[in-house]
């Protein structure tokens, strides 16, 4: 399968000050109009500006804001695709992802943890062709991107990065201690919005490679 071919590195949005990082709200598959709603001009701008491809039936926007110190990852630290198609849910299904396709353009604030994704095209084997029946696929694609090396690339704080859900990227651990602003709107047919207003969140450990 191909991977990674999608990655387009976007313009830089003006950045907000500390205080206004520190008070974005947090949401979760959030329609955009309830975003704006949230009169929060850092994300009114992203959502005004963000190219989506394609008209899809939903649009969901999620948003966390972390407080890290040295070493804490501020999302999954090993290579994953935002697929959001697990039928059942189970292990993500890749090869039927046409199906259930989603764009997603990504917003991240701060001068640590930022995002890497894998520099593309990338061929890797179909989990079909994977002897990975009782690991997490994420695992076993990790370590094979691990293999390959490819180059990494990474966005500036306040850059926009659309992408697709074949694209692999990973989180990078926090080199300094800082606040850290994770958007990123999502575009499917499958993917409705929920509307939760989310008051807390949670940092990732390195290891185990687990139920990605």
């Amino acid at each position: 399968m191909l991977f990674n071919r999608h990655v387009r590195f976007l313009e830089r949005l003006p950045l907000p000050s500390e205080e206004d990082l520190r008070r974005t709200p947090q949401f979760y598959r959030a329609d955009p109009e309830l975003v704006r709603k949230s009169g929060n001009a850092l994300l009114a701008r992203f959502l005004d500006a963000a190219p989506l491809p394609r008209a899809t039936r939903y649009v969901c926007v999620d948003t966390k804001v972390h407080m890290l110190m040295p070493g804490f990852h501020a999302c999954i630290p090993g290579w994953h695709c935002d697929d959001f198609h697990r039928p059942g849910g189970a292990a993500p299904d890749l090869e039927g992802i046409e199906r259930a396709w989603s764009d997603h353009v990504l917003l991240v604030v701060g001068d640590t943890a930022l995002p890497e994704f894998a520099k593309g095209p990338l061929t890797l084997p179909a989990p079909r062709e994977l002897a990975a029946a009782s690991r997490p696929l994420y695992g076993v694609y990790h370590e094979l991107i691990e293999q390959l090396r490819p180059e990494r690339e990474a966005p500036a704080s306040g850059q926009m990065v659309a992408f697709s859900c074949l694209d692999f990227h990973r989180g990078t651990p926090a080199t300094r201690r800082g606040w850290r602003l994770f958007a990123r709107i999502t575009a499917s047919d499958h993917r409705e919005p929920r509307n939760e207003v989310r008051t807390q969140t949670q940092v990732y450990l390195t290891q185990p490679f687990e139920q990605w």
